[in-house]
């Protein structure tokens, strides 16, 4: 397994994707490089949002992946596979049907067990790398009132952290090496049967402050969402642009 066969742990960091970036601008380590840390000072989320995640509680890592063998359109078609990782990772561990909300959390009974930032490295028009981040809520019990729980909450024991990382590292990679082959058109249909609200209606907040409910096609392979609006006009949306109100 290459996925944390590198493993680099540092007890605190601001940022485990701002020092995987930082190690492919400086030294291009080997494929499957993964950062980890007790506690980040400074994690983030999908739009700069910070990630809550108590000491030593939770997993954070990032990995380093060199996927220049997809198009730079086909960029979603990775987010889809490590969501879909990650939500099978914590559904084996946890012993609960966890699902996906669009783009890439992972979610519980419409609580958030998982959060994916990737960022991306360019060479040109080439994709260099593809920082992979995930937060994934091990222990943590009380999250302040945020609609977020854990895998400890769900199974109702503690979780092994070593053991977990191994389960999530197998999971990354099994669906790392689907995207670069014959089976990656399968990705499509296995997120879109993740998803929590495929075939439902939905509520979205607008990015210019409106809202809208609308039927939830599907999502589509650059990234987007499939809507019928009440009105029966049929649109593609985007994150930022969008998103579904759990």
């Amino acid at each position: 397994m290459f996925i944390g066969a590198n493993l680099i742990h540092i007890t605190e960091l601001d940022s485990t994707n701002r020092f995987a970036m930082d190690l492919v601008r400086n030294t291009l380590p080997p494929e499957g490089t993964t950062i980890t840390t007790d506690f980040q000072t400074a994690g983030r989320g999908q739009q700069g949002k910070h990630w809550l995640s108590r000491r030593g509680e939770n997993i954070n890592c990032s990995i380093i992946l060199y996927p220049g063998f997809l198009r730079a359109q086909d960029q979603f078609l990775l987010n889809m596979a490590i969501a879909l990782a990650v939500c099978a990772a914590a559904s084996e561990l946890s012993g609960a049907a966890c699902a996906l909300k669009w783009p890439n959390d992972v979610v519980y009974q419409h609580k958030k067990i998982a959060g994916i930032l990737i960022e991306n490295s360019w060479v040109g028009h080439r994709w260099q790398a593809a920082i992979v981040g995930i937060g994934l809520n091990l222990n943590q019990q009380d999250f302040e009132g945020f609609p977020a729980s854990s895998l400890r909450n769900i199974a109702g024991v503690t979780m092994d952290a070593d053991y977990s990382c191994r389960v999530l590292f197998r999971h990354l990679e099994a669906r790392y090496l689907m995207v670069q082959g014959p089976r990656k058109d399968v990705i499509l249909s296995d997120y879109n049967a993740q998803l929590v609200h495929h075939g439902s209606k939905v509520d979205l907040a607008l990015q210019d402050g409106g809202s809208m409910s609308a039927d939830f096609l599907c999502a589509e392979r650059t990234g987007g969402i499939r809507i019928k609006t009440e009105e029966g006009a049929l649109q593609t949306l985007y994150h930022p642009e969008a998103r579904i109100i759990l």
